[in-house]
């Protein structure tokens, strides 16, 4: 699936004729990227901005901005571009001769510069279903690109997100400087949903793992501690290091024992199980912090005995606990993710242009390939049914069983149709091509090792949750 393109065909012709080595469309018109030589005669990047022609007009060039890298460059734009763009400008020569004229005039190159300092109309900017063109590549959308090469580790808290792209023990496109101590970093981060800072300057000891907590603090503390030359800064990087640079000094922090309440928690049992959530409030004992009240994060899933019950609490002793910057646990990823979402989850579209998000209402057998049926968030009225490849899990479920699962469909009028695959904690069940397609023809499976961070009456038999004691603290 590609991205939609003007009916004119003008502007499709002009689009398709450019020669410029990267090409992302977007509602106003395309971004061209090209690899330029600088005013030092060192190899930098050109990017323009055309607008779509009409019936009776030319291309236009809204603006036009060189940087000296692709880093740089998305942090004039603020928004990201993938993994194989940035492969495809590193194996292009410079072709300084297709640079286009223009913006020309004082006020239009005084527009174009206005429009990099107050930010990119959204028209201007490229979103999930985005044609992108790069040479010796076949078509793609901007969203499956992004999708396919994901960053190594996201942090996100609020407004913040930081991505650790790339380490430098890749294939020189995402950081390439090791000197066997030492390797660099690729990241990005975000304000709400622009890009303020991207680089690949960020070093860490070769025996860090580029994923952990520590890899991330780095990212920060490159941003926030810096001795910047504020003159070097875009308005935008200026403003963000202004107002937010102590709160994302304190959110990200590595907080020592004992954790007051809201710290995100990673709890370990002595069977070996691993679960995250936040810290409600410490239980203490002769003044001393003997362990945590806290909120496990699948607590929130659908289905979870959690679930719309705010009160519900577990304990867990104080050893067994440690602070993290990881995530919010959404049952859908990690090697314990399920290869197959129930009814509530949530998705993303990676590049349908109908939708942004929705609900999974089923999971179908769809002539060999696992497909969902959908209702987007903004049109509830809505189904559409998209292969399991198009869309990204979000926040996965907890049904205890298919009997529960199906109580709650029941509830929200979604029937069964053949071919439908229900998964749930304890059990997996399939509806063959029967009419009509009740629960009575379901053929069910029990699973033989059921998810003991969703179920807790199954890690409770197996003895590993001994000391994780359920409270729960008013009618929730």
């Amino acid at each position: 699936m590609t991205g939609p393109m003007p009916e004119d065909p003008r502007s499709s012709y002009s689009y398709f004729t450019d020669p410029a080595p990267v090409r992302i469309t977007v509602p106003t018109g395309w971004w061209r990227l090209l690899p330029t030589t600088g005013a030092d005669g060192a190899r930098d990047v050109t990017a323009q901005l055309v607008r779509w022609p009409g019936e009776t007009s030319t291309p236009a060039v809204i603006v036009t901005v060189a940087r000296l890298s692709l880093w740089e460059l998305e942090q004039t734009l603020r928004f990201p571009f993938p993994r194989a763009v940035h492969t495809t400008f590193a194996a292009s020569p410079r072709r300084d001769a297709l640079v286009f004229p223009g913006p020309s005039g004082g006020w239009q190159v005084a527009h174009g510069q206005l429009l990099l300092d107050v930010g990119l109309d959204q028209d201007e900017r490229p979103w999930r279903a985005s044609r992108v063109d790069l040479t010796g590549r076949e078509p793609a959308t901007y969203g499956r690109l992004l999708h396919t090469d994901p960053p190594l580790r996201t942090w996100q808290r609020d407004l913040y997100q930081v991505d650790v792209v790339g380490a430098g023990t890749d294939d020189g496109v995402y950081g390439s400087r090791h000197d066997g101590s030492r390797h660099n970093l690729t990241y990005r981060v975000w304000l709400g949903g622009d890009v303020v800072f991207a680089g690949d300057d960020v070093m860490i000891p070769a025996g860090w793992d580029p994923r952990s907590d520590d890899a991330v603090r780095e990212v920060i503390g490159q941003v926030i501690y810096q001795q910047w030359d504020r003159r070097e800064l875009s308005f935008a990087q200026q403003s963000f290091l202004d107002v937010h640079r102590e709160r994302l000094a304190l959110e990200s922090v590595g907080l020592p024992p004992p954790y007051p309440a809201g710290t995100r928690v990673r709890v370990d049992s002595p069977g070996g199980m691993t679960a995250t959530g936040t810290i409600r409030r410490p239980v203490v004992r002769g003044g001393r912090t003997t362990g945590y009240l806290w909120r496990p994060d699948v607590a929130d899933l659908p289905g979870h005995p959690g679930h719309g019950h705010p009160g519900y609490l577990l304990r867990a002793d104080a050893a067994q606990v440690r602070a993290t910057l990881e995530g919010k646990d959404t049952a859908v990823d990690g090697p314990d993710g399920p290869m197959i979402i129930a009814f509530g989850a949530t998705v993303a579209a990676v590049d349908d242009p109908r939708f942004a998000r929705g609900k999974v209402l089923r999971a179908l057998d769809e002539e060999g390939r696992l497909a969902y049926d959908i209702q987007p968030d903004d049109d509830l009225r809505a189904c559409h049914r998209l292969h399991a490849d198009d869309v990204i899990p979000l926040t996965g479920t907890a049904w205890p069983t298919v009997d529960r699962l199906l109580q709650a469909r029941d509830a929200a009028h979604v029937p069964l149709i053949a071919g439908e695959i229900l998964v749930t904690v304890r059990e997996i069940a399939v509806m063959p091509a029967v009419d009509p397609p009740v629960a009575n023809a379901l053929v069910r499976h029990g699973l033989l090792s059921p998810d003991r961070v969703l179920d807790l009456s199954s890690a409770r038999a197996c003895g590993e949750i001994a000391t994780w004691l359920i409270v729960r603290i008013g009618s929730g």
